[in-house]
């Protein structure tokens, strides 16, 4: 059999007799043929009809892709049962192990008998779908703090998906942040993507922080006595927010004496989206003003002082404040005009006191003169004539009043008459010129001083002794 030349070419069919096939043979039966020597073993079976392979149906095949790029899938391929080559695997395509993208794949089978007769082919699929999760990124800052009434424009985020690439549009956001109410807030952002993949939830705190408002008093001043103005403020860093707006007072510290006294925030508040600071100020009372006037005086020369006094012409007193001290005038006592001058008159701390000068008067004193009468009676050749004393006004004298006279000597012894007598006195350029009185002219020049004296006492002297009693 080794030799190249050897040939060997036979056939086979169906025979009968001693060397046919029984029908139902197997092929575990064999016959031996001799050709030229040759011995050949020929198997066989029973002849079959011969038909098409079936293949068996094969479900569909379910994976999840943890990338974009799909996923490789084995599967073991359906059987194909053929009546001449039994049961074999289906010729499958995509083989198993094949990778698979994301999306649905159909896999077809087929199958060809030994006889050369092909199968009807079969299909299924390999359902391939998405399983990576979006991830989402925020923009901005996280957390983040606003002051009340600032606005809050988010700055959102950015959502990516493997497969489905930048997917932020469909990014849903739930924004419950309130810019007029201090607190803490979360803003959320989800998404999925078009496998309906969610991704995992992220938050954004956003805190809402009280406004910082300053407020300074304002500086305020008084005059003692007067009521205290109102005492208003200044916001001096910050503002109010729409119709938000203070409740509560300032208050001060008490006291009314001239000073400096702190203006205090007292109950002064806003509300709890504000961070209020204060600022203290001042209210400074002042001496009130006060304005004295000197009543002007007169006093006859000789007399004893009057009481000084004076009158408030500017401004008044509170309560039970008085005066301490008395007025002065300059010193001197012939007549004149001497200023009366504050001297010692005071008020308290709380006022500032202005004076204004009076004016004491010193009139001339009266001057006393006698009245003659011009009936006189006469004694031996000398005159004598009724006296009868009397103020002479508009003086100007500045002598203490005595009354005084000059009484001439008689010229001659001879008698007058009346009428002479009468005559000769009201020639006379002075009252008190009686030249015709005679021997005795001194006698009467004594009398008519001491009735000058004692007219001065009984009117002027009486007078001062009256104002000494008034003033005691």
């Amino acid at each position: 059999m080794n030799s190249p030349n050897f040939g060997l070419a036979f056939s086979a069919q169906r025979m009968y007799g001693s060397n046919s096939l029984t029908p139902g043979d197997d092929g575990s039966s064999s016959k031996r043929i001799y050709v030229d020597n040759v011995s050949v073993i020929v198997y066989y079976t029973t002849e079959q009809e011969a038909t098409a392979p079936v293949i068996a149906s094969h479900p569909d095949v379910n994976a999840i892709a943890t990338n974009a790029y799909g996923i490789n899938i084995t599967y073991t391929a359906p059987n194909a049962t053929d009546s001449i080559d039994g049961i074999t695997p289906a010729n499958c395509s995509p083989t198993s192990g094949s990778s698979f993208p994301i999306s649905t794949t159909t896999v077809t089978c087929t199958k060809t008998n030994s006889s050369g007769i092909s199968a009807t082919p079969t299909h299924f699929d390999v359902i391939i779908t998405d399983g990576t999760i979006p991830v989402i990124s925020l923009n901005g800052d996280n957390p983040i703090t606003i002051t009340v009434g600032d606005s809050y424009i988010d700055a959102g985020a950015i959502a990516t998906d493997e497969y489905d690439g930048n997917i932020s549009g469909s990014i849903i956001t739930t924004n419950n942040v309130d810019t007029s109410t201090v607190g803490s807030y979360t803003v959320t952002y989800n998404v999925s993507d078009a496998a309906g993949n969610a991704a995992t939830t992220v938050t954004r705190t956003v805190t809402v922080a009280p406004r910082k408002i300053t407020v300074t008093a304002n500086n305020q001043t008084k005059v003692f006595g007067i009521a205290d103005p109102a005492l208003t403020y200044s916001i001096t860093s910050g503002s109010l927010i729409g119709d938000d707006e203070f409740t509560g007072v300032l208050t001060r510290v008490v006291g009314e004496n001239v000073g400096s006294y702190t203006i205090g925030r007292g109950n002064l508040e806003l509300s709890s989206n504000y961070t209020l600071s204060f600022v203290d100020g001042s209210l400074s009372i002042t001496p009130a003003p006060v304005t004295v006037t000197a009543n002007n005086q007169t006093k006859v020369a000789g007399m004893i002082d009057p009481t000084l006094t004076y009158s408030i012409t500017s401004g008044l007193l509170i309560g039970n404040d008085g005066f301490t001290g008395v007025l002065t005038r300059a010193v001197g006592e012939t007549t004149g005009i001497y200023a009366i001058n504050r001297g010692n008159l005071e008020l308290n701390s709380n006022y500032t006191l202005s004076f204004t000068d009076g004016l004491f008067e010193i009139t001339p004193a009266p001057i006393v003169a006698i009245t003659i009468n011009t009936t006189p009676t006469t004694s031996n050749n000398n005159y004598i004539p009724a006296l009868t004393p009397e103020v002479i006004p508009g003086t100007t004298t500045s002598e203490a009043p005595v009354a005084t006279a000059i009484l001439g000597t008689q010229t001659d012894n001879t008698a007058k008459t009346t009428d002479d007598k009468k005559t000769d006195v009201q020639k006379s350029t002075n009252i008190f010129d009686l030249t015709f009185l005679g021997v005795h002219d001194w006698l009467w020049f004594v009398l008519i001083a001491v009735a000058g004296a004692a007219f001065w006492w009984l009117i002027v002297g009486r007078r001062r002794k009256d104002d000494e009693d008034e003033q005691n």
